[in-house]
């Protein structure tokens, strides 16, 4: 199935005017496109996190209960949640949430995996 268009366009430039804005330290940090899904787009920053922005308008609200709720529930499931770590309000150049959050390596997931259901 085709994903729907996006309703805003995030590029490179948008994603590094939104670290200088907001989270400076992690700016000149590379960054690398991941993949674009039904509503977010995932781009890795550095070696350690993955910042997730909205494609689509619809997927605003997500991104805050993503952010209230995510914390709360990652010490108590038993695989691993990637919870933000870092958090982007909105600004005149991207006008909804965002985060960051470190990624979840395979390895990691696959250990997980294994040690619940063996």
């Amino acid at each position: 199935m085709v994903s729907p268009a996006a309703d805003i366009e995030v590029d490179e430039r948008l994603v590094r005017a939104l670290l200088e804005e907001q989270h400076a330290d992690l700016a000149p940090l590379p960054l690398r496109a991941l993949d674009a899904g039904w509503d977010n787009t995932l781009w890795r920053v550095g070696d350690d996190l993955m910042a997730r922005l909205a494609r689509r308008a619809v997927a605003a609200e997500l991104t805050v209960n993503e952010q209230r709720w995510l914390p709360v529930l990652a010490p108590v499931l038993p695989l691993p949640v990637p919870a933000p770590v870092r958090i982007g309000l909105p600004s005149d150049a991207y006008r909804t949430r965002r985060s960051a959050r470190h990624r979840v390596v395979r390895t990691e997931m696959r250990f997980a995996l294994d040690f619940k259901f063996s």
